[in-house]
């Protein structure tokens, strides 16, 4: 623009209510089938908000088999979305009763171990200290980067693999530039804290993929490699001579999981597609905000990790696939369509009833009350205006739960009329009268502590708890005895605390092995210890630039 405003990334930040006001101004006079095409042909990621019938045209989802027909005695022929990803040779994942496992046969890659005889006696939380992870013996080449593919390579690492990550100095990955650092350190390309933490668990091998020697080079650890993952652009591989046809050349039996926005196949290949344009694509963004308002963003971009965790699911049914067979596979994981699935009910409501959930903010189509509830202010609050974010998430999904929740209330403001009010006996009632409900219970909170109330609720059966910041998480002794967090001390940012994984085995060990590694920094162990290179054929390759 003539001004200026938004010649750089800061500034388009600092005028971001500017910015916005000239795009909308703007887009209300497009087609946004349009947009979609025309911004995709100037390399924009653009994407348009999606309803759920919309989702049903959708020319690309239907080309890639995504939508499966199901017979059901009651309803019919029912169309579902499909699994999120293909396995290679044209092959979508079918819906139906999968083939008898044979008791007998056990996976070789450390299903079992005679550690794990003593998982019964081991905390459910934790697992037992020592033994053998699920994945312990499978190697994972990672070549992905930023989000989607470095959280499928934390679930791998966490389960047992041995992941190495392949990086250049030359060319550092998005997840090593970003301006994320703490504030007391120096930043450099080890200090970013998005990157430290989903790239937990990995080896470091620098290499400049730039190099034809690099190429070679990864080709070879391919060959020792059980597992490669890549988020790269669809065609990016190929072009590097690293696509799947070449690595199964050194590797028959190589799982390689491919993530991109759209997928691998299908006439939107070619579109670009990020993490937070997915929210839009799957239909969720339609169905989030409040009632009578317009759609909403996610807050968050659900794609990268729901593509990730897609993607560690696939690779983990190919390796079981590949003990059977010896077959490797080439897996195509679409952010698109694992997002989708997420949105499994609101696609339902739309096929079953011919129309999609309406927004309705916090409420549910059937529960009342559920809402977030602000209560009172608390010590250290003052200068938190005008909100200081003290709220409360209180869900009754049966009427004897409202009975509960309503005793208490009841003896709080002395109305043991409410128990028995006909405004809120049934859940139909309560619906009807929502508005009047949610003002009951807003009231009551605003003058108690929300953990207080907490424990009071939880103690009757009401499913309730505080709205946490993210200090508060950290602060968290329930998460802290699950073992959520990481922490290790890294030679540049110190000791951090990381979050690791969501979910816990109780018969094998839990958390991640080791810290994000820095960038290089097992070069010479895996060239040397893998590939057989002597130190000074790896000290050539780095005064040549291949390592670098």
């Amino acid at each position: 623009t003539e001004t200026g405003l938004f010649d750089s990334v800061e500034l388009r930040l600092e005028n971001e209510d500017l910015l916005t006001l000239y795009l909308e101004e703007w887009t209300r006079t497009q087609d946004m089938a349009a947009l979609w095409r025309d911004g995709q042909a100037s390399r924009v990621c653009t994407a348009p908000v999606l309803t759920m019938g919309d989702l049903a045209e959708q020319e690309h989802l239907a080309d890639r088999g995504f939508f499966v027909e199901v017979d059901h005695p009651r309803a019919g022929t029912v169309t579902h979305v499909g699994a999120p990803f293909r396995a290679g040779d044209g092959f979508r994942v079918p819906l139906g009763a999968a083939p008898p496992l044979d008791p007998d046969r056990r996976p070789s890659f450390g299903a079992t171990t005679a550690a794990g005889a003593g998982a019964a006696a081991a905390s459910a939380e934790h697992g037992p200290a020592d033994g053998q992870r699920p994945l312990s013996g499978v190697r994972v080449l990672d070549l992905s980067w930023v989000w989607a593919g470095p959280y499928c390579g934390l679930q791998l690492a966490a389960l047992g693999a041995e992941v190495i990550k392949v990086e250049s100095a030359k060319r550092p990955g998005l997840g090593r530039r970003l301006n994320l650092h703490p504030p007391d350190v120096e930043p450099s390309l080890n200090t970013c804290c998005y990157f430290n933490q989903w790239e937990q668990g990995r080896l470091s091998c620098m290499l400049d993929l730039g190099r034809p020697e690099a190429i070679d080079l990864v080709k070879e650890l391919a060959g020792h490699c059980d597992v490669v993952i890549e988020n790269f652009a669809n065609g990016v591989m190929e072009k590097l001579d690293l696509g799947y046809e070449d690595l199964a050349e050194a590797n028959p039996g190589i799982i390689m999981a491919s993530i991109s926005g759209y997928g691998a196949t299908g006439p939107l290949r070619d579109y670009m597609g990020y993490g937070p344009t997915t929210g839009p694509l799957s239909g969720l963004s339609s169905l989030t905000g409040y009632e009578g308002g317009p759609p909403r963003e996610l807050g968050i971009a659900v794609g990268d990790p729901a593509a990730g965790i897609t993607a560690a699911f696939a690779v983990c049914a190919a390796l079981a696939e590949r003990e059977r067979t010896g077959r490797g596979r080439h897996l195509d994981v679409s952010l698109w369509e694992a997002t989708t699935s997420f949105a499994v009910e609101g696609w339902m409501a739309q096929e079953l009833t011919g129309g999609a959930p309406a927004r309705r903010g916090n409420r549910d189509a059937d529960m009342a009350p559920h809402n977030c509830y602000r209560t009172a202010r608390e010590a250290g609050d003052d200068g938190l205006e005008p909100d200081p974010g003290r709220w409360l998430s209180i869900a009754c999904a049966t009427d004897d739960e409202w009975r509960s929740l309503a005793t208490v209330i009841a003896t709080d403001l002395g109305r043991p009329e409410l128990i028995d009010d006909p405004h809120f006996v049934s859940a139909a009632d309560r619906k009807a009268n929502e508005d009047e409900l949610d003002a009951l219970i807003g009231a009551w909170a605003s003058e108690r502590d929300r953990w207080e109330l907490t424990e009071r609720l939880q103690a009757v059966g009401v499913a309730a708890h505080p709205s946490l910041s993210p200090l508060e998480l950290l602060a968290d002794p329930h998460l802290e005895a699950r073992g959520l967090f990481e922490r290790f001390d890294h030679p540049e940012v110190g000791r951090r605390t990381h979050t690791g994984l969501a979910w816990r085995s109780a018969s094998s060990p839990n958390g991640m092995t080791r810290r994000a590694p820095l960038i290089g920094e097992h070069t010479d162990e895996i060239l040397g210890g893998l590939l057989g290179r002597s130190p000074a054929d790896i000290a050539a390759l780095r005064d040549a630039g291949v390592i670098g």
